[in-house]
């Protein structure tokens, strides 16, 4: 009888599992939730959340990243288990580089474009949360190699009724 590390494909299936928890930890360990290609260096975030007994809940987020790499979602913790839609109001500058920022509406469409150094980007949308979760998606312009410098954001939503 064989033992466990005599079968085919253990090792295999272990630096699989060995690398599918490393990158669940770091996604953790992170406040950002990147998924996909996304890196960011030095990035912090703080989010905050004011529930209302008479009116929709609000939360804002605001973040700066040192350096910003490839494509993904940067995604904001609004704390809300019946997952609403939101009013959403998001500015992102960056101090170097270019970048896509988007945002996909409650109705299918995607509100965002280009931020550039002294070219802000302001959006302005209803966008869907999921799992407590809102998210927009940002690429970096200019090829794998590229990245932006100096991100900063500020976001506020609003539960709509």
């Amino acid at each position: 009888m064989s033992g466990p590390k005599e079968q085919p494909g253990w090792e295999e299936a272990t630096r699989r599992r060995g690398a599918r928890w490393l990158a669940a930890a770091t996604g953790v360990a992170v406040v950002l939730l990147a998924t996909g290609c996304l890196s960011l260096t030095n990035h912090s975030q703080s989010c905050t959340s004011s529930d209302s007994l008479m009116g929709p809940s609000e939360f804002s987020c605001s973040g700066i990243a040192e350096t910003v790499k490839g494509e993904g979602p940067l995604t904001f913790d609004g704390e809300d288990d019946s997952d609403p839609d939101y009013r959403m109001d998001l500015t992102v500058s960056v101090e170097s580089g270019s970048m896509d920022v988007f945002a996909s509406t409650v109705d299918g469409g995607r509100e965002g474009g280009e931020v550039s150094p002294g070219s802000p980007i302001r959006i302005e949308a209803v966008v869907p949360s999921s799992d407590e979760d809102v998210s927009v998606t940002v690429g970096v312009k200019g090829g794998e190699e590229a990245e932006v410098g100096g991100l900063g954001y500020e976001a506020n939503f609003t539960e709509t009724e």
